[in-house]
């Protein structure tokens, strides 16, 4: 079994999977239908409204403030109650101070940049603290010989392919 997580693939890519799993099984998330005829779509909703406010502030570590519950309600609009992104956005509110007005804002603009927020927020994470990250002090990678060049077959010529399977 293959399960592959907010992705987005058109239903060809999707074929080509199939046929690669050979008789596997594939759960795929994404933010459309995509799975066509080979299978069943499932709508997965996001957390309701109240559940939505209750995980953002658990991942905040305090209760909102007065004027921080409108911008956190509009935030979870627009995320559509996704508890990846609310987690992401409440990280952001906590670690870099942002406030809950610009992450809604952020977030009803284009709801994949609290992704990007939280990948440059990570990597900056790692980069204060090396020890965290992975194989600080990991040998280098021995050195390989180059490969040794086919046989030469007189009267033809030898053309490298690379083929996608798909």
């Amino acid at each position: 079994m293959i399960v592959l997580d907010d992705v987005a693939l058109d239903p060809g890519q999707v074929e080509c999977l199939l046929g690669l799993l050979a008789g596997g099984s594939l759960v795929l998330a994404s933010q459309r239908p995509a799975i066509g005829r080979h299978g069943i779509s499932l709508a997965l909703t996001g957390l309701p409204d109240d559940a939505a406010v209750e995980l953002v502030i658990a991942e905040l570590g305090r209760p909102l403030t007065g004027e921080e519950l409108a911008p956190v309600r509009r935030l979870i609009a627009a995320v559509d109650g996704q508890p990846l992104h609310l987690r992401q956005a409440a990280a952001l509110i906590r670690e870099q101070g942002m406030t809950p007005e610009r992450i809604a804002g952020t977030a009803e603009r284009d709801p994949a940049e609290l992704d990007r927020l939280s990948i440059n927020e990570l990597a900056g994470f790692l980069g204060r603290r090396p020890w965290l990250r992975p194989f600080p002090r990991a040998p280098p990678a021995p050195h390989l010989p180059e490969p040794e060049p086919l046989p030469a077959h007189p009267g033809r010529e030898l053309t490298p392919v690379l083929r996608t399977p798909c």
